[in-house]
């Protein structure tokens, strides 16, 4: 059996730099995101969800935006990371889906969707990386 060798194997020794820069982008990006939900674009948010027909399109702004800010500060920190990762992956379903049935409510693209859901899964499985709270010993 032939072995095949990595064209960098001495990048192996930093494999918990991946998650670190993934964490804090996703964390950025949703962070971002839950804070101009409520300070920035409240108003047109909620006018939004309510022309697609959302019941409680307020309670469901704020219960959203509260998720991002807390699940993108939590990733960027890495605290809770798998936890937060998983919430971040939900809302990102929910996104997709929104997206898929109603194309102009959300200005995000699917692609944006598809890379988010797969960042919070790869870190569910790799965990936080390095800089982190909660890195495993």
């Amino acid at each position: 059996m032939t072995q095949i060798l990595n064209t960098f194997p001495s990048l192996l020794t930093y494999v918990l730099v991946a998650p670190l820069i993934l964490r804090l982008v996703l964390g950025g990006i949703f962070f971002s995101a839950g804070y101009l939900k409520i300070f920035k674009y409240r108003e047109r948010s909620i006018e939004m969800f309510h022309s697609a027909g959302f019941p409680k399109p307020v309670s469901f702004i704020w219960t959203i935006a509260l998720l991002e800010l807390l699940g993108g500060f939590f990733l960027i920190i890495g605290m809770w990371t798998q936890v937060s990762a998983l919430i971040i992956a939900l809302i990102s379903i929910g996104g997709l889906i929104i997206k898929m049935r109603h194309p102009g409510i959300l200005h995000q693209t699917v692609d944006f969707y598809l890379f988010a859901i797969a960042i919070a899964v790869s870190l569910m499985f790799s965990g936080a990386g390095f800089f982190s709270i909660d890195l495993p010993l």
